[in-house]
């Protein structure tokens, strides 16, 4: 998460990934969303404030991914070495579990290839970082000057 907040500026959300091989999409799934989205010295996104529990206990912070639908993604993971990173672009294509209570908040994103993502993903872990906007070169380059491996999923 820290890698693709600096180097795109932008705050970065991290889900549980659900595979759709068939269709090339991914949709990562877990709890709260930052606010600086759109970057660290933007505006807000909208958001909406949720108990996270049926029963009205915690609170988490919820966000539409519909409103950014069509715009360009980046979504990575380190392998448990932190020696090696997996790495594809998307596109966002909306998202759910607005109303839904503890980890229903979601984001959909078509991948190029899923099933391989899938396939090399069992390497690394299980969340998966999402960050908007298409940072792969960048997150490349980082790669070559600190060191550690890119597998860069296209």
């Amino acid at each position: 998460m820290m890698l693709e907040m600096y180097v795109s500026n932008k705050a970065v959300y991290m889900g549980n990934p659900f595979f759709y091989r068939d269709e090339n999409t991914l949709k990562l799934k877990h709890s709260v969303c930052s606010l600086k989205m759109n970057g660290l010295d933007e505006k807000n996104t909208s958001y909406d404030i949720h108990s996270f529990t049926k029963s009205g206990f915690g609170a988490t912070l919820r966000h539409d991914f519909n409103e950014s639908a069509g715009n360009p993604c980046t979504v990575a993971r380190f392998d448990p070495s932190g020696m090696k990173l997996i790495v594809t672009s998307g596109e966002v294509l909306g998202g759910g579990g607005l109303e839904g209570y503890g980890c229903e908040q979601n984001v959909m994103i078509k991948v190029p290839d899923c099933y391989e993502f899938w396939r090399s993903s069992q390497n690394y872990g299980h969340h998966m970082a999402f960050v908007y906007g298409d940072y792969t070169h960048e997150i490349r380059d980082l790669g070559d000057m600190m060191k550690f491996e890119v597998e860069l999923i296209k």
